[in-house]
């Protein structure tokens, strides 16, 4: 009963009742507004339903106390509160679904459709790493959908491997080749685009992080000049790209970046001879179809619109490849004649 506009939280469990109040002083902090009558509708049905703590509340039982929209949306704003309260980037990160707000961010991060735990755990450093670089409001979006790349490959792995994947080490160029295929499949088949495949392969291979003399510098926290400017180190590096893998005990080839690089280039021609096949065949059914209407309505022939999508699809496609082989030429240009100066300054200091 309410007595001069208090609400009463006796008969609730100690800790419900240091929930609710710690609730109270976030929203409050926030300058949000909670009224007394909504705190004694909540703690009523709090009551009736003998809930130990808030966490252990679900969506189904909110409904079936009887609860309305914006009551539910308290109780749903104080799980979060209380998920957040101690929450740390280092805690945060040994979960597998992350609430960004420990990170600086809006949104949550979902890594759990990463069905191997060392793929997972590896995707886990990558965006711990990542998400100290990245600004404004949609980073979780970005963030998820690089991440979808990574479960592509799960299930590829999942799919195709014995083991479903959960050995890394054995990991051999097959697999990687096999994934290819697959996201080639579903691009044909219409699960997805032709510009989302492309996306998902370059999000995959920039998770994935190859050994390069860009990444080895991002990674060292140095520009690229101080690696050519080392001969010795830029050596190493040089020669840890072309390191092969383990080799895989069921027979595979052993695996490394150029080995790689060479399977997805063979994928990708193949791929695109089999699309241009098809795309002539389309062409030749339609240019038969659109002759036959001609002939039996009289009409001309239509202009053949979905052609010209297509070819402005691939030439952009084309194009954005294009430009960022022009950047990563540019910046190591940059980066050498850096180094090259620095070498004739220091010649002509001897001197």
């Amino acid at each position: 009963m309410a007595v001069n506009r208090e609400a009463s939280l006796r008969g609730l469990p100690d800790r419900l009742v240091a929930e609710l109040l710690y609730c109270l002083q976030v929203r409050t902090a926030r300058e949000v507004k909670t009224r007394d009558h909504r705190i004694r509708h909540i703690s009523d049905r709090l009551r009736l339903l003998q809930v130990p703590r808030l966490e252990t509340l679900e969506d189904a039982d909110l409904v079936r106390a009887g609860l309305v929209d914006d009551l539910r949306m308290i109780i749903r704003g104080a799980q979060t509160a209380l998920r957040r309260l101690g929450a740390t980037p280092e805690t945060e990160r040994l979960k597998d679904i992350w609430d960004l707000f420990a990170f600086g961010h809006h949104g949550t991060l979902n890594l759990s459709r990463i069905h191997q735990r060392p793929l997972r755990e590896a995707v886990k450093v990558w965006a711990y790493d990542e998400l100290s670089r990245r600004r404004g409001r949609n980073v979780a979006s970005s963030m998820q959908n690089m991440i979808r790349g990574m479960e592509q490959l799960s299930e590829s792995l999942r799919l195709q491997r014995d083991d479903e994947g959960h050995q890394l080490r054995l990991l051999s160029r097959t697999d990687m080749v096999g994934f290819c295929n697959r996201v080639a499949f579903l691009a044909e088949s219409g699960v997805f685009g032709a510009h989302h495949r492309v996306n998902v392969i370059r999000d995959v291979r920039n998770i994935v992080n190859p050994i390069s003399v860009s990444a080895i510098a991002r990674q060292a926290g140095v520009d690229r000049s101080f690696l050519y400017r080392h001969r010795d180190l830029l050596e190493i590096v040089h020669a840890a790209e072309l390191e092969p893998a383990a080799q895989d005990p069921a027979g595979g080839s052993p695996v490394s970046r150029a080995s790689l690089q060479t399977d997805l280039t063979n994928a990708q021609a193949r791929n695109i001879r089999l699309a241009t096949r098809i795309q002539q065949l389309e062409k030749r059914l339609s240019q038969a179809l659109g002759a036959q209407a001609c002939q039996e309505s009289g009409l001309g022939a239509p202009a053949d619109i979905d052609e010209l999508q297509r070819k402005i699809t691939r030439l952009e496609q084309h194009s954005f490849e294009l430009t960022s082989a022009l950047e990563d030429a540019r910046s190591d240009l940059d980066a050498a004649r850096e180094a090259n100066r620095d070498l004739t300054r220091a010649l002509n200091q001897q001197g």
